[in-house]
């Protein structure tokens, strides 16, 4: 492959979104990473470590059934407001960071990649030590 497998090839949308609200009281649900209410048509499924990032960083020779568990793995999946997703796109820390819950997003992308041995750039490296040594994210 030369590329990740498409989206719909790996997920259903529409089962994850409400699987993931579910879990966590259903709707409205609250964005993590704005810390807004937002409703079903305001949400989309977000990949906190991006499918195009995993490829670029350690999952190119991965079987399809490895895509799929990693595109489905609750660790790895959360709703965020459309416009804020597609903002993110796929990039790491170095770039883009939430405005909200900046602490726990660091945290669990770190989780992720350590769960599917994926690498960090040293540039978000860097971004991620100097956030997890400030004051808000001590003891998490």
């Amino acid at each position: 492959m030369n590329k990740p497998p498409p989206h719909h090839t790996l997920y259903d949308s529409a089962r994850l979104e409400q699987e993931i609200a579910s879990r966590a009281g259903g709707w409205p649900f609250r964005c993590p990473y704005t810390d807004t209410l937002a409703t079903a048509d305001q949400t989309q499924v977000e990949h906190i470590v991006a499918i195009e990032e995993a490829w670029l960083t350690g999952a190119r020779d991965w079987s399809l059934s490895q895509w799929r568990a990693f595109a489905n793995d609750p660790l790895n999946i959360t709703l965020v407001l459309a416009h804020v997703n597609e903002s993110k796109g796929d990039r790491n820390e170095a770039v883009w960071l939430p405005d909200k819950n900046r602490c726990w997003y660091v945290l669990r992308r770190r989780e992720v990649r350590l769960r599917y041995g994926l690498v960090l750039e040293e540039k978000a490296q860097k971004v991620v030590n100097w956030l997890l040594q400030r004051a808000d994210c001590r003891g998490l």
